[in-house]
């Protein structure tokens, strides 16, 4: 997610919230920072705690602004973002996102922005209200840019893994998961027994279940994850 602007205020539900309302899943996700300007800040939580009625009144009358939690970042730092947590990119701001599979969003405030149409873009504050959770705030996790291989989030949904290639990585698939490749920085060569496949920072792709053995080679980092 390349943020240009400030994305919208936001938050998506848990997997009981989205199971009670006819969804497949909830959406707990993780940010890996990858890129973001001097004194950078995402909004993740509340600033303090506050009841349900509360936290109503205060969407309702449009002061959410005045009670968000605001997170200086830099590059390499990772952010949990569990379901239920209030939270936003802001502006010059390029991370990699890690989610459950979920596209369900509900928006809470769009700082007041209009289309050329002069429209506004559609909230979801009943969705929001319910789905909120008023005392919940993630946790930063700072890597170690040093280290060859580093486990930075495990979570009952999924775990991630920071990979620090100098030269070569060797791995096999796990029959009981794929995992997800995130190139985060620099270039490098993915060989399996049957190809092979010129990688750099910005590509995406997956190591099915039944692989078997593939090696990457190059300068290149990057985040392996899969599914608990």
């Amino acid at each position: 997610i390349d943020a240009k602007e400030n994305l919208s205020i936001q938050v998506h539900p848990d997997d009981k919230y989205a199971k009670q309302n006819g969804l497949d899943s909830g959406k707990t996700e993780m940010w890996y920072v990858i890129e973001c300007k001097e004194n950078a800040q995402i909004i993740g939580g509340l600033n303090t705690k506050i009841s349900k009625e509360e936290l109503e009144k205060i969407i309702e009358n449009n002061q959410i602004k005045e009670y968000l939690n605001y997170i200086d970042i830099k590059s390499g730092d990772s952010i949990y973002i569990p379901a239920g947590t209030i939270h936003a990119i802001l502006e010059d701001t390029l991370i990699c996102e890690i989610q459950q599979n979920s596209d369900t969003t509900y928006r809470v405030y769009d700082w007041d922005r209009k289309d050329k149409e002069g429209k506004e873009r559609q909230l979801h504050k009943k969705e929001a209200i319910e789905t909120i959770k008023t005392e919940n705030i993630p946790t930063i996790v700072y890597t170690t840019e040093e280290l060859e291989s580093q486990k930075i989030m495990k979570s009952e949904f999924f775990e991630v893994e920071k990979i620090n290639c100098r030269e070569y990585y060797e791995d096999c698939s796990d029959t009981n998961t794929f995992y997800a490749i995130n190139v985060i920085e620099g270039k490098g060569i993915i060989q399996t027994e049957t190809n092979e496949c010129k990688i750099e920072k910005g590509d995406s792709f997956i190591i099915p279940a039944t692989l078997g053995k593939y090696k990457i080679e190059g300068n290149v980092q990057f985040l392996k994850s899969y599914i608990i």
